[in-house]
């Protein structure tokens, strides 16, 4: 109650269980709070995770499935990735999962991921954006 925590509630609840499982008694006397980076936007970083993906550096189902799953990441990010993909392939998110080097038995997966843990997008105002830019 002493500190100030500029992240998301997401954020603070995985603080709060880190301090749970590193407390040596019954009261918790210590959360580590992690310092965050001012200097990179949340729109800096979904690109990097776009580049770092689409560059075969990073595999999907590590870097964002399972960190959505621990609770590493926020459901805005994975949205925010989902829209910057989107922009990026006119969308499709056929053309998204193959940048991603997701296999074609992956795909169903991928998109299963997204609808469950509503991050799927309506690909149609993409593809409407894309077809009036000349």
């Amino acid at each position: 109650m002493t500190q100030t925590f500029p992240g998301n509630v997401r954020e603070l609840q995985n603080a709060i269980e880190r301090a749970f499982f590193l407390a040596k008694g019954t009261i918790i006397t210590d959360v580590p709070l992690e310092p965050h980076a001012e200097a990179v936007s949340s729109s800096d970083e979904v690109q990097s995770w776009f580049r770092e993906l689409a560059d075969g550096r990073k595999d999907f189902w590590s870097a964002v499935h399972n960190r959505y799953k621990r609770r590493d990441i926020s459901r805005e990010k994975v949205v925010a990735l989902v829209d910057f993909g989107l922009r990026s392939t006119q969308g499709s998110y056929k053309t998204m999962a193959s940048m991603f080097r997701l296999k074609e038995k992956e795909y169903r997966r991928f998109m299963d991921f997204l609808r469950r843990n509503n991050c799927l997008l309506d690909f149609r105002p993409y593809r409407k954006a894309a077809s009036n830019t000349p």
